[in-house]
């Protein structure tokens, strides 16, 4: 009996901590900050679903002009539901 109570115990803070399918429709860019003095650029992300979005990859940041001022994985590792999230990189 003790040995199936421990595993129920063990498996226990697993549940819920899987990632469903997050809707990018929902993610919205809010506000922009460039920072000259310091060669940074400050973004603010919504994230209008009702579920986190964890690890997203965001591949291109474009300008208006049409060149692409960043590309890769920048470092963001969760944007929570219904919340806003800010990155910023050089």
């Amino acid at each position: 009996m003790m040995k199936k109570g421990l595993l129920i115990l063990l498996c226990l803070p697993m549940i819920g901590f899987g990632q469903g399918q997050v809707n990018c429709s929902l993610l919205a860019v809010t506000n922009v900050v460039i920072n000259n003095t310091n060669l940074t650029i400050d973004i603010a992300v919504y994230n209008g679903d009702t579920m986190d979005a964890h690890y997203p990859f965001i591949a291109y940041t474009i300008d208006d002009l049409g060149d692409t001022i960043q590309s890769g994985n920048i470092n963001w590792f969760v944007t929570p539901a219904l919340d806003t999230s800010w990155y910023s990189y050089t």
